[in-house]
């Protein structure tokens, strides 16, 4: 895939309420970023390009410059780099556990 059908991929899947293919490992951002007051307002991420967080769903966080995660909404960022996104990666048998019958300690036969 190509770096604009990712991004292409990675937006549909936010209006479609889907977890996407691909999700942004690096961004840039397009100015300083603040956090939401009262709680987050003293933690700050600068203009530039960063690595980045992005969960299962795409949504995307830095590490500010205190060392905490700030979340970042989708306008305020530009995708530079892509990574797949695991959650939505097929998983092979062989990789995933047993299926179980009866929960830990349970006796019944």
């Amino acid at each position: 895939m190509t770096e604009s059908e990712k991004a292409i991929e990675y937006y549909r899947a936010g209006v479609e309420n889907r977890a996407p293919q691909f999700v942004p490992c690096r961004i840039r951002l397009k100015s300083q970023v603040r956090g939401d007051f009262p709680i987050g307002h003293r933690t700050i991420a600068e203009a530039g390009e960063h690595d980045c967080h992005s969960n299962r769903w795409g949504a995307v966080s830095v590490i500010a410059t205190n060392g905490q995660r700030l979340g970042i909404r989708p306008t305020e960022f530009d995708p530079v780099a892509w990574r797949e996104n695991s959650a939505t990666a097929p998983t092979t048998p062989s990789s995933s556990p047993a299926p179980q019958d009866t929960l830990p300690g349970d006796t019944r036969p």
